[in-house]
């Protein structure tokens, strides 16, 4: 069974943060970039892009510097055979860029909060969402995922999600989001779907959700405060949106990271 030693999802490093681990990590390591870093690999510099992964084996040395700062999914595992990534084309100890990614922080948060609850049947739950995680990575990198073949689209769709993550407090709907991209409503929902594998409003959502959390966790801030920087008008609306999407309220998410 493979067990999880430790694990954040979306994890932010200030600017100028540097891992150096010349000896590793005693257990396996998964880093998910999602944010673009410096990382060295057998001893030569290269740049991660956004969106890629590497599964460090025990011992392999680990390096990352991120200038102006990150944002990551990790987690330390052991209990796995090297077997298993032999057996889905996954590489070990170097960087891979699956087509498809938005399930990965996802189901990293997922594990995340398996892990932490420590709730009924934890473990062999957590176990089977890595190997789904891992599964789902090896498909992607075979491409088993609808692409979209238009690379301004997808420039411009990646450049869209970055301006929404970046100004979570307008409100954004579909009908904006796809005059952005000069697209009809159906036309746009329909891409982003495709690209994303959910639809843009969820997205959006998820993304406020995510905020909140790392606002509860890190900041002060009141719950007030919070909801109203994510662009909800209404707090009340926001803690009914963070139960359905975390499974607590936001109270009790704070009360439980402290």
């Amino acid at each position: 069974m493979i067990n999880i030693t430790s694990i954040r999802h979306t994890w932010p490093s200030p600017p100028g943060f540097c891992l150096n681990r010349p000896n590793g990590h005693p257990d396996y390591t998964f880093v998910h970039f999602i944010t673009s870093v410096e990382l060295r690999l057998n001893g030569k510099s290269v740049i991660a892009p956004e969106h890629s992964c590497i599964i460090y084996k025990p011992s392999t040395p680990q390096y990352f510097l991120c200038p102006k700062g990150m944002l990551h999914d990790w987690f330390h595992f052991n209990g796995v055979s090297e077997q298993l990534f032999s057996d889905l084309d996954i590489p070990t100890d170097v960087l891979i860029l699956p087509k498809q990614w938005s399930f990965i922080t996802e189901l990293v948060e997922e594990i995340e909060t398996e892990f932490y609850g420590k709730r009924n049947y934890s473990e062999p739950l957590i176990d089977l969402k890595i190997n789904e995680l891992f599964i789902k990575i090896g498909r992607a990198l075979k491409g088993e995922y609808s692409k979209i073949t238009d690379k301004e689209i997808t420039y411009a769709l990646r450049q869209l999600r970055i301006e929404i993550s970046q100004n979570l407090s307008q409100d954004w709907t579909v009908s904006k989001m796809a005059r952005k991209l000069m697209l009809s409503q159906s036309r746009f929902a329909h891409i982003y779907q495709n690209f994303y594998g959910t639809t843009p409003i969820e997205d959006v959502i998820r993304m406020r959700i995510l905020s909140a959390k790392n606002a509860l966790e890190f900041t002060q801030s009141t719950i007030c405060e919070i909801s109203y920087s994510l662009g909800y008008r209404n707090t009340t609306h926001f803690c009914r949106q963070f139960r359905q999407f975390v499974g607590i309220s936001p109270s009790q998410y704070r009360k439980n990271c402290n």
